[in-house]
């Protein structure tokens, strides 16, 4: 993987769990656009330090895990239209938020996992 593929993996990282803490206190445009902002300087830092990963190295979730991932986000993807639709924005706030930023730090682990092996 390059250095651009792993810069994209912290930006999603970063993305996301900016939009949880955004959500998680009330502003989620201002949470998304911080994160937004942090995973930009994570992939020009990247870029800086020329961090480079060799080709074989990669983050494929597959089988149970890979299901399990898959299932958590259409969860949160249905509830979140449920909350929409029912007006029960303290679900989608709460439950959400905790959600987005468990999702960035599964991204940032795959990262990690890749700089690190």
């Amino acid at each position: 993987m390059d250095r651009d593929g792993l810069g994209g993996l912290l930006f999603v990282a970063a993305m996301f769990i900016g939009g949880g803490i955004g959500m998680l206190l009330g502003n989620t445009g201002a949470g998304w656009i911080l994160g937004m902002g942090a995973g930009f300087l994570l992939m020009a830092l990247t870029r800086a330090y020329r961090v480079k990963v060799e080709a074989e190295k990669g983050v494929r979730v597959r089988g149970y895990w890979g299901s399990a991932l898959l299932a958590a986000i259409s969860a949160l993807m249905l509830a979140s239209g449920y909350a929409l639709l029912v007006d029960a924005q303290w679900a989608l706030r709460y439950i959400g938020g905790l959600v987005l930023i468990a999702l960035g730090l599964i991204f940032l682990a795959g990262a990690l996992k890749i700089i690190l092996a």
